[in-house]
């Protein structure tokens, strides 16, 4: 049977010279790889040799809960005194933190999570998130476009910020964060996909960790039951009270006494969750008025309570991912249920997702201890989809002088030529194996029959470019 190529033709995205995501950058941390060497084996996590990191605070424009112009807080990482000067952009969502200075631009809890991956040669944006960090109001737990929105500006914001320095990206994206981070991940994903800003990211690989990805069902389980972590409900329902308007004319409508009045102050960004947690008894009966949760609890199929309604418009796990998607988890996980992961996992098979995996990394963890493995497995398997930098040669090939010819319909062969030297050519399959190499010519002609139906990527010079290769019988 004939092979047909189709070629999914993407845009490539120039840096204006003019910033329109970023608005300032500050340096606020400077560490060594030997710091990084030594805070990690004072932490106890196993990272080997580090390369040196420099911390920047963002601030970049976006758009808050109302869909209004803001501007908000993040970081960028870029690793230092590695040899190189080209590194993949990967973008890491954080966890729930209800106090607006716990976060990436206020060096909160050391920064490690990040640190983790860019001591590894990644340059990471991460969004300390709307209402979290400089922004004013409240913030938006688990909302998944704002959640989106405010990761993919910061990684604009981070392009142009990258432009004024003498180091560049590589075109690799990877999208990856831990328990809210890991909806914000999963979110982020599903926002680039729909939206179809693949061509603007070249996403590798997407890496969401122990995230509530199925907020309606699976997640709200806990609700009833005795569990200590009862602020995530008083946190989430703040949030769409706030952004959907719909659940109460008045919170003690939801809410006990004294609690209807105990809670709000706990919600301005002055507190955090752990005294928030603090102030909640076990179980929601306890201070939740049990009307409005014997009406919550048995409405999982027509989604009419106003709860369940607004936790359905952000579950995120019902989609198609076109990219490699790694949910990553653990069984005992005593916050997040690991059955959002499985969930998620079934349900994108389902759909005939080709690229999505699942990985139970330490099956008697809790969410606390599930988080070191989950990120080694994270970039472990990230490091698979890299290749290593080159040096300026990166800088001087210039990817939108290559043409991409190919017949329609196609017979099988395509067509690559360059007003520069093509020094090397590479088909790539999602795994990071070389399928195809050829060597210092203008003009390149493959034949794609002895290939394996899949979706491929083009690397030109050691520049992975936009275009991406889906073959099939």
């Amino acid at each position: 049977m004939k092979k047909s190529l189709i070629i999914l033709i993407a845009i490539s995205v120039s840096v204006s010279l003019k910033a329109q995501y970023l608005v300032s950058s500050t340096l606020i941390e400077s560490k060594t790889g030997s710091d990084l060497s030594s805070l990690f084996s004072f932490i106890g996590i196993p990272n080997g040799t580090c390369c040196g990191v420099d911390t920047y605070s963002i601030q970049y424009n976006t758009k808050n809960a109302a869909n209004a112009n803001t501007i908000a807080s993040g970081i960028i990482m870029i690793p230092t005194n590695t040899g190189c000067n080209s590194f993949p952009l990967l973008s890491f969502n954080h966890g729930t933190v209800l106090h607006k200075d716990e976060v990436p631009s206020k060096i909160y809890n050391l920064n490690i999570e990040y640190y983790y991956f860019a001591t590894k040669g990644y340059v990471v944006t991460s969004p300390d998130y709307i209402g979290l960090g400089i922004n004013s109001g409240f913030h938006p737990f688990c909302h998944s476009i704002t959640e989106a929105k405010c990761t993919i500006d910061l990684m604009r914001a981070g392009r142009e910020f990258m432009a004024t320095t003498s180091n560049t990206l590589d075109g690799k994206v990877f999208i990856t964060g831990y328990s809210q981070g890991g909806h914000a991940a999963m979110a982020t994903l599903k926002h680039i996909q729909d939206n179809n800003f693949t061509s603007e990211f070249n996403v590798v690989a997407g890496a969401p960790m122990s995230g509530p990805y199925s907020l309606s069902l699976e997640q709200s389980r806990n609700v009833g039951y005795n569990y200590a972590y009862n602020g995530f409900y008083v946190y989430i329902i703040n949030s769409y009270q706030n952004v959907y308007g719909n659940l109460y004319g008045s919170i003690n409508a939801y809410y006990d006494s004294p609690y209807d009045v105990n809670i709000p102050p706990y919600l301005t960004g002055a507190s955090t969750g752990t005294a928030l947690n603090s102030i909640l008894p076990f179980n929601a009966f306890n201070f939740m008025q049990d009307s409005m949760l014997l009406s919550f609890m048995p409405d999982t199929i027509t989604y009419t309570h106003p709860i369940r309604y607004d936790l359905k418009l952000n579950d995120n796990y019902s989609w198609k991912p076109d990219m490699p998607v790694r949910l990553i988890y653990c069984s005992a996980d005593d916050i997040v249920r690991a059955s959002n992961s499985k969930m998620a996992y079934d349900t994108m098979m389902a759909k005939g997702a080709l690229f999505v995996s699942k990985v139970d990394v330490s099956p008697a963890s809790n969410h606390t201890n599930c988080e070191v493995p989950a990120l080694s497995n994270a970039r472990n398997w990230f490091n698979t989809f890299r290749t290593d930098c080159i040096g300026t040669l990166l800088k001087e090939f210039d990817r939108t002088n290559v043409k991409i010819n190919y017949p329609n319909p196609s017979n099988g062969i395509i067509s690559i030529t360059s007003e520069m030297e093509i020094n090397s050519i590479e088909v790539i399959d999602l795994f990071g194996k070389v399928v195809y190499k050829s060597m210092n010519e203008k003009s390149i002609s493959i034949n794609t029959i002895k290939i394996q139906n899949g979706l491929y990527f083009i690397k030109v010079n050691n520049i992975y470019l936009n275009n991406k290769l889906l073959i099939m019988n």
